[in-house]
């Protein structure tokens, strides 16, 4: 979940709907990156496959890997 809430009731109630994670806006690139990194590690795309192929992330960010898939645009 990407948002521009960062209150606690809020993000609570998006891990309880089902998000595996939330990161408030602003946030740098690389965060993402190693966070879709450390979700792949639970499923089917290798977290080292989407941290080598977006090593040089600044802005804006596109990401597309097998399992997630995310995009950012500033």
């Amino acid at each position: 979940m990407l948002s521009g809430v960062g209150d606690v009731a809020k993000k609570i109630a998006c891990f309880r709907a089902g998000a595996d994670d939330y990161l408030v806006k602003p946030f740098e690139s690389a965060e993402l990156v190693a966070r879709l990194a450390a979700i792949a590690r639970r499923g089917s795309a290798t977290a080292t496959e989407i941290e080598s192929e977006n090593a040089d992330i600044t802005h804006p960010a596109a990401l597309d890997a097998p399992a997630p898939m995310a995009a950012h645009s500033g």
